[in-house]
């Protein structure tokens, strides 16, 4: 990653640092899944869902749902990356830099170089931008 500094760290810290992040992405799948549902019972009227929403809300709707959506996506590639990181913690035992933020997430192709850092980046950016479009859908809508 571009001016990013690895960090120092030894196998215990790794690991619960992996632990940590598990524990955060399972608490953010679970608040993105309630933000989707909120969106979408704001969204849609007792009976169906609003047509007549001006052209702005249903373009904050769509944002919001769509960026809430890529973030839970990208959050459950960050979960099962965590296990995948620790499956070969143990390899890594001797090195003097343990930066699990550089770690590939997954071995499989294309997964070494997608670091477990740039996706939990992604997801923030993804899980940020769909709160703003969700508020700018409420400031329109109430």
């Amino acid at each position: 990653m571009i001016g990013a500094e690895t960090i120092k760290s030894d196998f215990e810290c790794a690991k619960l640092a992996l632990g940590y992040i598990g524990e955060w992405a399972k608490w953010m799948s679970g608040i993105q899944t309630a933000a989707i549902g909120g969106l979408g019972a704001i969204a849609y009227n007792a009976d169906k869902l609003q047509v007549a929403y001006a052209a702005q809300e249903r373009h904050w709707i769509i944002a919001a749902f769509l960026l809430l959506s890529v973030a839970l996506l990208l959050n459950a590639w960050v979960l099962s990356s965590v296990a995948s990181i620790a499956l070969r913690l143990d390899k890594l035992r001797g090195e003097s830099t343990l930066d699990i933020y550089e770690a590939p997430s997954f071995t499989w192709f294309g997964g070494r170089n997608i670091t477990l850092g740039f996706l939990m980046g992604l997801q923030h950016w993804a899980w940020g931008l769909g709160l703003a479009s969700f508020a700018a859908f409420c400031l329109r809508h109430f």
